[in-house]
């Protein structure tokens, strides 16, 4: 199901899961793309 307004983080890069501070990373970059910070 599709969510307009929702944006999806992948937490694997290479079949490895990414560090929790890499995927709060793009978390707050999408976050300040779309102003929400």
């Amino acid at each position: 199901k599709n969510r307009k307004n929702w944006v999806q983080i992948n937490c694997c890069r290479d079949g490895k899961i990414r560090s929790r501070k890499e995927i709060h990373q793009e978390i707050l970059k999408v976050l300040k793309d779309k102003k929400i910070i």
